[in-house]
Formats: C-alpha cells, structure tokens, sequence
C-alpha cells in the first residue's frame, strides 16, 4: 500500500513514479492499493483509514472485490503487507500502525 504525499494525488504521483510498472516489472504475486489522500494538500489526513481497525476495514473490502472480480479465489486471505509513502504520508502510515486493526 502506498500513500501519495502532500499537494499531490495518486494519479499525477504513479505517472511520476511509475508504481505499477514498478511492481509489474518486479514479477511479484502482488497488489497494489494507493489510497487517494488529499487532493493536491498540504495535509496529511487519510479519512475512514484514521478510525480504529480502518485499514483492516479497507483490506477486507479489498479482498471481497478481488475475489468477486476473480484475481484471487474464494477463501483468499492477505499475506504480507507494506506500507510505504512520501512527503507526508508519515501521518497515514502511522495511523495504519496504531489503529489499523492489522497485526
């Protein structure tokens, strides 16, 4: 998962830093989430993700739709998780971490 940092927005900051070809490019079983924080802010709020088990929440919501879209089978689960980000996606990632919900 990667969070976009501060006066930016996911869509102009992949194009800069090509994050999916990146991850194509590396061949990993892997998928990546870009929540879009925001829109070109200086701030670093993250909504929903700041409430208590938020990132477990929206990983859940993940999972189903891949599933329900047929990238990943019924009964899938997540693996392992990394968080990254830029600028001030400090304050996300944080939130993820104290009360994401994820171990």
């Amino acid at each position: 998962m990667h969070f976009h940092g501060h006066n930016t927005e996911i869509t102009a900051s992949n194009a800069w830093h090509e994050y999916d070809r990146q991850l194509w490019l590396s061949r990993k079983n892997a998928v990546l989430i870009e929540p879009q924080g925001p829109y070109k802010a200086a701030d670093g709020g993250i909504g929903k993700l700041e409430s208590q088990d938020g990132l477990k929440r929206l990983l859940d919501e993940v999972m189903s739709v891949l599933v329900q879209e047929g990238v990943a089978p019924a009964g899938a689960q997540l693996g392992r998780l990394a968080l990254s980000g830029h600028s001030g996606a400090y304050k996300p990632i944080s939130y993820c971490i104290k009360v994401g919900g994820v171990g």
